[in-house]
């Protein structure tokens, strides 16, 4: 018989969980466990900074592809490194991807697994955010049409300031028919034409997002390891098979000489069914 525990966290997530039975959930609960643990421990600290807790996660060949290619998504993940990634996402407020992983993989970005890992048998889904700064999503995207219990309807973070003056009036019609659908759109700033992600993270957390997991795809996850000084966290499941294709990360350079690469800290290896993750703290005392 599984017993259960509760951790006692700050967030709106009620951590209450069932002891592991076998080796295969324990790896499992150590991710649930240290995801709840840094939820708590950051809470106060980043109601100070007026911005979510961001968590990075990924799967990855060894050889470091996280796709075949831009085009074509690949599943990396075995069903048990699957189940810990659900429940990571509803430890989550929010899950983050980007307009291309929306338009080629059209995910749902639910939690739909793992779900007896809680006491709590009501399934809680993470809000979808889509950086799009164009707005150019389709409203018969997964996240945007389909009615899931438990989820709001998605943000759409864009970006007017990237428009030339003679799209401007496309963009605003684009921007409206997302609206009749449901969503939410987050106007931010934008740098060298792309979102700006600091301008983006404060005005999530002004609109209820205390908590973010950024889940692709490779163009998104490079865009924040670039900014690691907005990362707190860190997850990469390691599927043993190699691919040959598209990295997660092609360079950190240039950089400045007064800095260092990023590096993880309290670094823990967990072994699930074949796969590693790789769970570790972004090391920036700046945080």
């Amino acid at each position: 018989m599984l017993r259960h525990r509760r951790l006692k966290m700050s967030t709106s997530v009620t951590c209450s969980y069932q002891a592991p039975s076998t080796s295969q959930e324990e790896g499992i609960l150590r991710i649930f466990r240290r995801c709840c643990s840094s939820l708590h421990t950051h809470s106060k600290m980043l109601t100070d900074r007026k911005r979510p807790f961001v968590t990075v996660t990924y799967a990855q060949s060894v050889d470091g592809s996280v796709s075949s290619s831009s085009s074509f998504p690949l599943l990396l993940s075995s069903p048990e490194s699957l189940k810990a990634t659900h429940i990571l996402r509803r430890l989550h407020d929010s899950i983050c991807v980007g307009i291309r992983t929306a338009l080629t993989d059209d995910p749902r970005l639910t939690s739909r697994f793992g779900n007896e890992y809680f006491k709590n048998k009501e399934l809680k889904h993470p809000r979808p955010v889509l950086l799009d700064t164009l707005c150019k999503a389709h409203t018969d995207l997964k996240i945007i049409s389909e009615e899931v219990k438990g989820r709001e309807n998605p943000f759409v973070v864009c970006s007017h300031s990237t428009c030339l003056d003679e799209e401007k009036e496309k963009f605003e019609a684009r921007q409206q028919v997302l609206k009749n659908a449901g969503c939410c759109i987050v106007e931010c700033k934008s740098t060298n034409y792309r979102i700006d992600l600091e301008d983006a993270l404060s005005k999530l957390y002004d609109a209820g997002v205390k908590s973010l997991m950024v889940e692709g795809g490779a163009r998104i996850i490079e865009s924040f390891l670039h900014r690691m000084d907005l990362v707190n966290q860190i997850i990469v499941t390691i599927s043993p098979q190699y691919v040959g294709g598209l990295k997660a990360l092609n360079t950190l350079l240039p950089m400045d000489e007064n800095k260092t690469f990023p590096r993880l800290k309290n670094v823990e290896w967990i072994p699930v069914d074949e796969d590693v993750i790789l769970y570790g703290d972004v090391q920036d005392d700046n945080k």
